[in-house]
């Protein structure tokens, strides 16, 4: 049987047509390009489909390129709140083995409402919250300042949405102004103020975490100022304890393989104010920086990935490496095989050459005695 690379199907999703100009499409190809680099750097054979807003480009894709395994960076599809969570469930149906988490824990993940119920439910510290409809419901939290969005919006990440809100009264006429634009429920919480932290958990079949990063003044020429995301000045304890607490959120949440799990310290402590099974790659985002920091870098951080994913359905992962190793071991066997077929070609011509010579050399002796004997 010939040995070949395991085969990684990587998708992503952006509409040309929508965003042909949008710096998004321009930064999910570098994105994808780069994640290429280090996993061919690996020896794991790779290959990467952008679906746009078409699901039979996935089974155009899988049709083409038979993976091994399957691993969506999908946070959203356009025109979708929720159906980039789908795509592991489809991959699953046509029977393709899933880096990554499952469909279950990705959507629970997206909906903020889910994700503060099952933490707190675990004891894991997160902020203040309520689940409401409108303004009729329910909506008083005792600590503020608050916040207001639907629940699948990130009012950290999304710019504009962390609209900090002081009395029950600016809590009501926001929730009445988002329900003339959304139909789902709202989220009304504690804004975490301080610290934003972030660790990348990842692993299989137990997690190994990253340091904490979090987003820092890298460089400042005059007025511009540019951020990106360090390792923290944190001492051991500390990171210790944040990273304790990403394990246990990803254990909650039931996410698998890998994920970003954000931080806030604020002063009653650290709060868990996100779990981010889908590794995001674009703009301002700590997945590179979280990976760059781990002791062997970003390549075995992936490579452990895709080796844990796959070990967790009995699949080996086959680098080119190994194929490379395999078909050297095998030229080597055979050119073993030759030699000793050589040398036992050489050494059942010696004794040939040597029955040859007894054979030439016995009627001479004959010859010789009859001489002897006629001349008595």
């Amino acid at each position: 049987m010939k040995l070949e690379p395991t085969r990684i199907l990587l998708l992503w999703s952006v509409d040309p047509e929508i965003e042909s100009e949008d710096s998004r499409l321009k930064q999910s190809k570098v994105a994808m390009d780069l994640l290429l680099q280090h996993l061919e750097e690996e020896g794991i054979d790779a290959r990467t489909v952008n679906i746009e807003d078409d699901i039979t480009r996935l089974i155009d894709a899988v049709t083409v390129h038979d993976p091994h395994a399957i691993w969506s960076f999908i946070d959203r599809l356009p025109g979708e709140m929720t159906g980039h969570a789908c795509i592991p469930a489809v991959c699953a149906s046509l029977e393709y083995n899933v880096i990554g988490s499952e469909s279950l824990a990705i959507s629970s993940c997206a909906d903020r409402s889910v994700l503060r119920e099952r933490l707190h439910a675990a004891d894991v510290p997160g902020p203040e919250w309520k689940t409401v409809r409108n303004s009729s419901d329910s909506h008083k939290i005792s600590s503020k300042p608050a916040v207001v969005s639907q629940v699948f919006d990130d009012i950290y990440e999304a710019e504009g949405l962390a609209r900090s809100l002081e009395s029950d009264e600016e809590v009501r006429d926001q929730l009445d102004a988002l329900n003339m634009e959304y139909s789902y429920p709202f989220l009304v919480e504690e804004y975490v103020e301080g610290d934003r932290l972030h660790v990348l958990v990842y692993g299989y079949p137990s997690w190994r975490v990253s340091p904490v990063v979090e987003e820092q003044l890298a460089s400042k020429y005059g007025e511009d100022e540019k951020y990106d995301f360090l390792v923290t000045d944190l001492t051991q304890d500390e990171q210790l304890l944040l990273q304790d607490l990403a394990r246990r959120a990803c254990d909650v949440m039931g996410v698998r393989d890998c994920a970003i799990v954000d931080i806030h310290i604020g002063d009653a402590g650290p709060k868990v104010v996100d779990v981010r099974p889908l590794l995001e790659l674009t703009g301002d985002v700590p997945f590179w920086a979280a990976a760059k920091a781990c002791p062997k870098g970003i390549g075995p951080v992936l490579n452990n990935i895709v080796t844990g994913a796959l070990a967790r359905v009995g699949i080996r992962l086959t680098t080119r490496s190994d194929v490379f190793r395999a078909k050297l071991q095998a030229r080597l066997a055979n050119a073993k095989k030759r030699y000793e077929s050589q040398e036992s070609s050489a050494s059942e011509l010696n004794d040939s050459v040597s029955e040859t010579k007894q054979l030439v050399t016995e009627p001479r002796e004959s010859i010789s005695e009859h001489h002897d004997s006629a001349s008595e």
